[in-house]
């Protein structure tokens, strides 16, 4: 592959860091026997970018940036080159490590030969194995995958959009990933899709593009980037499928899982009230933020436009 490949896919480089230079390993992040990553917490790749930094200050390249244009300073790797190699080809190619890349960690004595190492990890076709198993942890995937239509909210929706969305949010990610500019930027903002008959019918996309997952351009106007996909919005509140939508909830999921930044809990609201039948779900909520909703005692009601 040529070289502006190997400059891709920064978008995971920060996860990788993390699993791969730390004595220990953070819940599990390595995941099970499917090779894929198990959650955690919010994803660190949101801090990625094109060329993102880790959490613990740590560069594209693995080591932290000197004062007054000083070299970087190394880090010693914690761990030994065998368990570098095993714990990049379980995160990026859901597997163990080959001799060749036993060989290539071995020579590997600091963090900041760690992010090189995983650039050209990611040049091979077993790359989108465990690309793959990210998105869908970081993403809640196979949640989307298996839920099922309430037919009395979305009676034209088949069940069987539910997994072929899924499937085309994978590839977008995976897509943009390794074969476009690996950039956040790009997974944010992109106009296209993957869609087949029955995704293209809830886009809107006039004529058939076959059985089959086919890339699509989308409207730039009504669509940009992996938050305005069809996955994204049946399971959009990142916690499993709801009948309707709550956009409160959806902020504070994509404030974790995107900016790594959680909100603690909310207290004394263990329910929301009911909607009135003539309001549409924008109205509902926009009367229980206002700050005067007759629906939420006057103390609580109160405290609503502080975050919203």
């Amino acid at each position: 592959m040529s070289r502006p490949t190997i400059r891709r896919a920064r978008l995971l480089l920060a996860p990788v860091l993390l699993v791969a230079c730390t004595a220990s390993v953070p819940n599990g992040s390595l995941g099970g026997a499917d090779g894929g990553v198990k959650a955690g917490g919010g994803a660190t790749a949101g801090a990625g970018g094109s060329g993102g930094t880790a959490a613990d200050g740590a560069t594209a390249n693995g080591g932290t940036s000197g004062d007054s244009g000083q070299p970087p300073v190394p880090h010693p790797l914690a761990i030994a080159p065998k368990e570098l190699a095993t714990r990049l080809a379980k995160f990026l190619w859901g597997g163990a490590p080959d001799a060749a890349l036993l060989q290539r960690a071995a020579g590997v004595k600091n963090r900041e030969d760690v992010g090189p190492l995983a650039l050209e990890m990611l040049t091979d076709q077993r790359a989108r194995v465990g690309v793959a198993a990210f998105y869908r942890w970081w993403l809640e995937l196979d949640d989307v995958a298996s839920a099922m239509p309430d037919p009395k909210n979305y009676p034209d929706v088949p069940a069987a959009a539910f997994a072929d969305a899924a499937r085309s949010t994978e590839t977008f990610a995976v897509d943009v990933t390794l074969n476009g500019d690996g950039s956040f930027r790009t997974l944010m903002t992109a106009s296209f899709a993957y869609a087949n008959n029955r995704l293209a019918a809830l886009y809107g996309i006039a004529g058939g593009v076959g059985a089959n997952l086919q890339k699509v351009d989308l409207d730039p106007k009504e669509r940009a980037g992996i938050l305005t996909q069809l996955a994204m919005l049946m399971n959009s509140d990142f916690d499993g499928y709801v009948n309707d939508t709550d956009p409160p909830l959806r902020g504070r999921r994509i404030r974790d899982r995107f900016y790594c930044d959680p909100l603690l809990p909310l207290v004394g609201i263990s329910a929301l009230p009911a909607a009135a039948p003539q309001d549409s779900n924008r109205q509902f909520f926009a009367d229980l933020t206002s700050g005067h909703s007759t629906r939420l005692s006057a103390s609580l009601g109160a405290r609503c436009p502080i975050c919203h």
